[in-house]
């Protein structure tokens, strides 16, 4: 057969398939692009009701490079790139939460963050480096020295995520490892063989105290007041402090939270009862509001323990600062993990230094150095 007949259809096929290839790859590239064209500049989300994700800086107001500039990169971009809203009502009208990707709803009004590693960390996904467990031995073994040089109390807790302690009701992800496995027990025992420090993960004691009660808010990422006390209490028996003792129990309802605020068609709890503990109220301060992210300084003239304290945290410590004002003479609060030299003044006069994380941050733990004098 002449081949020299049919080779010009051939070359015209072979033409159009080109054409075909640089026009999907055309409508890629803008499907690529199109995300980033046009940013969303506003402060707050109307539909999730919360406050988006700010711009982050490379380099810190201390002239440093912020280590965790990719994360909180990563962050911005997916609270503002354009289309995020229909993306979300997609996700929406398929059974997820509208409103929001980051919530992984469950049966029986039960809500988990699905968002930063939450999920990865309930399923035991990640593992620590040697370098990183190093890294963070050396910090904690830091300040642990420090204070110990300067007799100082150290508390370093990390404060468990809510799927480890309710990690039943999630049905729509498998743990690849057991929480045997997990990255914060092979932290834990790393600090325990490879520092002196006070190390606290208060998971087994949770575990133990959920007949008594729900622990943590349903429709929420945190503890609630009763599962804050039984950490308070962990930290106040390793402190060798008798911690403040419940006079009494209040019952509540929370229709709405965190997570129920970050959706649109996630409808209101109003079953589910939790126990509020009653403690003898002796602060007189005013204003020390634990839940905001500004620095707090908080005293009590009606002290239980003539101690100070210096708190460094997340939002895990929000209701833990109701039992610590009550408790102690001073108590300074910091939003964050690391100890800053602009620190070092307010430590040197605290008798205590409490850094808490919660679970799912303690991947941060790696990039943070204690001042050097």
């Amino acid at each position: 057969m002449d081949f020299y007949p049919i080779l010009p259809i051939i070359m015209k096929q072979t033409y159009r398939t080109r054409i075909i290839d640089k026009i999907f790859l055309g409508m890629l590239a803008v499907l690529l692009l199109l995300p980033g064209l046009r940013i969303n500049h506003d402060e707050k989300s109307i539909n999730e009701n919360r406050m988006l994700a700010t711009r982050p800086t490379l380099i810190t107001n201390e002239n440093k490079i912020n280590n965790k500039f990719g994360i909180e990169y990563d962050r911005w971009f997916s609270d503002r790139f354009f289309g995020r809203d229909v993306l979300i009502k997609f996700y929406g009208l398929h059974g997820g939460a509208e409103g929001n990707l980051d919530i992984l709803v469950e049966k029986d009004n039960w809500l988990f963050l699905n968002t930063g590693g939450s999920m990865r960390n309930f399923a035991n996904m990640d593992r620590f480096t040697e370098q990183d467990l190093a890294s963070i031995a050396t910090y904690i073994d830091d300040i642990d020295t420090w204070c110990k040089k300067h007799n100082k109390q150290f508390v370093f807790i990390i404060a468990p995520d809510k799927n480890k302690i309710y990690g039943e009701h999630i049905t729509k992800v498998i743990k690849k490892h057991p929480d045997s496995e997990s990255r914060s027990l092979q932290l834990v025992e790393y600090l325990q063989q490879h520092t002196n420090a006070t190390v606290l993960y208060p998971r087994d004691t949770l575990i133990a105290h959920k007949g008594d009660g729900l622990l943590y808010w349903k429709n929420d990422t945190h503890w609630n007041d009763y599962g804050a006390y039984i950490g308070y209490t962990e930290i106040m028996n390793a402190l060798k402090i008798k911690p403040i003792k419940v006079k009494s129990f209040v019952h509540e309802t929370k229709p709405r939270s965190d997570l129920t605020n970050m959706a649109t068609n996630i409808p209101e709890d109003t079953t589910s009862v939790y126990l509020v503990p009653e403690i003898p109220s002796t602060e007189e301060i005013g204003g020390c509001n634990f839940a905001s992210r500004d620095d707090t300084h908080c005293e009590n003239k009606n002290y239980k323990v003539n101690k100070s304290v210096f708190v460094l945290r997340d939002s895990f410590s929000i209701k833990l600062g109701l039992y610590y004002v009550n408790t102690f003479r001073t108590v300074d609060s910091r939003w964050r993990y690391d100890i800053q030299k602009s620190d070092m003044d307010y430590i040197k006069n605290a008798d205590i230094i409490i850094l808490e994380v919660v679970e799912r941050n303690i991947n941060a733990l790696p990039y943070q150095q204690f001042p050097k004098d």
